[in-house]
């Protein structure tokens, strides 16, 4: 789930705080939908809260970044979905019509501390380290700004960090606060050379490696020697040569700079990183951190199907974490994107991706002086979009959505939302039970009850049911079964009626529903008729002729440096005015999409609880037509 010595920290430049324009989040309002229920075996509702999209087309563009900087200064393109380096960002925020964004790593960079090696193991030697390094000296000095201090070892981005919520924080180095410690813990100048020994009398050096090679990782592993020296502690940092580092990790340092990125939100991670029993794996536990009351709470972050218990242990665990230091987290860096604000509204700074998002190509909309909320094509600079349609690709290029492409073209059971919580889409509602809710489902097992709308249709007119779905994950499995370990633990799949799904995993973990909820459901009506072996061997190719039921379908994908998107007429999440009578969809049923989000609307949910059952009684509107803009 993440990547452990990133090969390179790169700066995005300096001055970012300066600029003149920032967007740094998304509207408080977003998370009305997002909200999670808690509840065991509850009912997980849908809220009509995110409907679209607004635009007649989306025209992507192959463009690198100089160009594409020059494109948006000229208004040929209106978004880049680019990190933007100092230069252009200053030139970008001197124009009125363009908005900066920034994009938060999910990820950081951290200082690990060997707790096997004496006096390492001693918290008051860590805590004080932590207590003494200037993380927002970091940020300034060495990210030149494009960074911001940070504590949990879950970035600030993900749902489950804590980071926010912290009272005291360890971003400004406080030596004070750092040798006060020190002098409790036992660590004193006991002959007079300048350097603390250690608590058993014992004289000790520090030597800070490096576990990722660049020009941050050396600069950071100074400030962390100097840091121990100001505090007392002989320290030495002396730079290897390039690769020579990495034969001294995991076992043989004292405190070493690593960089991790994850790939989700996920945090299964979390119970084996700082697990006792991994203390001695090669490739895990790199502080070789043991503590028991941090163990106590793996088993619920694990085998707990409900979020709020999942929350619970993940947020002791990240405490606990934070009081015994094992690794001092330093920063989370950004990237910063642009986009122009004259002609269009309504983007949304999705947390994972910025503002070039699946959320924003939904809620994306024309502004009154252009003529209203629907219409407009937006061009969108995405050059890896662009050359990605080139070539055909493979069913496990769907299953791991390895272009942004693909969020358009499908639906999922579920989205992950804005602010990085799951929300119900294709499902409009589910339920998860154990044993202990439902004696059907057996022991030890996870039952996943979902009910998919009745709305949906392909793209070709046929319903969208819960069959395609059952026949999605059974053709992932048996086409790319080496793939597919998330689903290794799916006990069984089967379509309950066309509307009702039921999945179950062999083990009892929350964790099951982020392994199923994003996966792109694919027509079964249209699959079925491939030979799994040629489906897998790159035989697929994205065309106007591919059946698909998203926002938007490919109208041109022969246009060499250009790829062109149509708003799908028939969208199930389509936003109809407040004005409008509900109109009867091809599916039969009625559709209420007066949109919370739109510019329209906006929405107070009333959520009650019957027994541990949460249902949602609906949503309160309130037109606010100045909120078009």
């Amino acid at each position: 789930m993440h990547t452990l010595g990133t090969a390179h920290e790169n700066r995005g430049g300096r001055g970012v705080r300066n600029r003149k324009k920032r967007f740094l989040g998304i509207l408080c309002i977003i998370c009305i939908g997002v909200i999670p229920l808690f509840a065991s075996s509850q009912t997980h509702v849908a809220n009509t809260s995110q409907n679209g999209p607004f635009l007649n087309q989306i025209v992507f563009h192959d463009m690198h970044m100089g160009e594409g900087i020059q494109a948006l200064l000229d208004d040929e393109i209106q978004l880049i979905d680019e990190s933007i380096d100092n230069t252009a960002s200053a030139e970008l925020g001197e124009s009125e019509h363009i908005e900066t964004a920034e994009i938060l790593r999910n990820g950081y960079g951290y200082l690990s501390i060997n707790c096997r090696r004496y006096p390492f193991n001693l918290s008051s030697f860590r805590r004080a380290f932590a207590y003494a390094l200037d993380k927002q000296k970091i940020c300034d000095e060495i990210w030149g700004g494009f960074a911001y201090p940070h504590d949990s070892v879950v970035p600030r981005i993900n749902p489950f960090s804590i980071e926010n919520e912290l009272r005291n924080h360890y971003y400004n180095g406080n030596i004070t606060l750092a040798n006060r410690t020190l002098d409790s813990g036992g660590f004193a100048d006991i002959n007079n050379d300048g350097y603390r020994e250690a608590p058993n009398g014992e004289s000790f050096e520090v030597d800070v490696d490096m576990g990722t090679w660049s020009a941050i990782a050396i600069e950071i592993c100074e400030i962390a020697a100097q840091t121990l020296r100001s505090m007392g502690i002989k320290a030495v940092h002396e730079p290897p040569e390039y690769y020579e580092y990495w034969g001294r990790i995991p076992y043989n340092y004292d405190i070493v700079f690593l960089a991790v990125s994850f790939n989700d939100f996920t945090l299964d991670w979390l119970g084996y990183e700082y697990w006792s029993e991994y203390a001695d794996e090669t490739y895990w536990n790199y502080p070789k951190f043991v503590n028991a009351s941090y163990d106590s709470w793996i088993d619920q972050l694990l085998h707990a199907v409900e979020y709020e218990k999942v929350y619970e242990a993940a947020t002791n665990m990240q405490e606990i974490l934070l009081e015994q230091c094992p690794v001092v987290v330093c920063y989370e860096s950004f990237n910063v994107a642009a986009y122009r604000n004259d002609r269009f509204g309504g983007f949304v700074n999705d947390v994972a991706h910025g503002p070039s998002n699946f959320w924003s190509s939904l809620k994306i909309h024309l502004r009154d002086e252009r003529g209203g909320l629907f219409g407009g094509t937006l061009h969108w600079s995405d050059f890896l979009i662009v050359r990605y349609l080139r070539k055909p690709h493979s069913c496990s290029d769907i299953y791991y959505q390895v272009s942004d492409i693909f969020d358009f073209l499908y639906d999922s059971l579920l989205r992950q939302g804005p602010d990085g919580n799951l929300v119900c889409w294709l499902a409009k509602s589910y339920t998860i039970q154990t044993h202990a809710d439902n004696e059907a489902v057996p022991v030890g097992h996870t039952r996943f009850t979902f009910e998919v709308s009745k709305n949906v249709t392909w793209t070709d007119g046929k319903r969208l049911t819960a069959h395609d779905v059952v026949f999605t994950f059974n053709y992932f499995r048996r086409v790319m079964p080496w793939y597919v370990s998330s689903l290794r633990n799916m006990n069984s799949i089967y379509a309950k009626t066309d509307y009702t799904l039921v999945l179950e995993f062999e083990t009892e973990s929350y964790w099951h529903l982020h392994s199923i909820a994003s996966k792109p459901i694919i027509p079964r009506h249209i699959f079925r008729q491939l030979d799994p072996e040629e489906s897998e061997s790159c035989a697929i190719s994205l065309s106007s002729d591919n059946v698909t039921s998203g926002p938007f379908s490919i109208s041109n994908n022969e246009l060499g440096n250009k790829v062109e998107l149509t708003r799908n007429p028939h969208y199930f999440k389509r936003y109809i005015p407040p004005e409008m009578d509900e109109p009867t969809t091809t599916t039969g049923g009625k559709w209420n999409a007066i949109d919370v989000l739109s510019p329209f609307v906006l929405s107070a949910s009333m959520i009650i609880f019957v027994g541990t059952t949460a249902i949602c009684l609906g949503d309160r509107k309130e037109e606010n037509h100045s909120l078009r803009h």
